[in-house]
């Protein structure tokens, strides 16, 4: 997931993120939540309270825009 990019933003430990990775591509959403779950688990325990996911590839990505 190196190639992701990530934007989000936060209020008292609250975050909404969209992550978009060629990674995703091909993968169901629960993989792909599990997997940046996994990449962000230190942060998750210094704080985070709550974190919305919006996991999608490039071609997601530019359809949603």
């Amino acid at each position: 997931m190196r190639d992701g990019a990530i934007s989000g933003a936060a209020g008292g430990g609250h975050f909404a993120c969209v992550i978009v990775s060629d990674w995703f591509r091909g993968r169901p959403s629960l993989e792909r939540h599990r997997a940046v779950y996994a990449a962000l688990d230190d942060l998750l325990r210094q704080g985070i309270h709550a974190l919305a996911l919006s996991t999608l590839d490039p071609d997601e990505w530019r359809r949603a825009r």
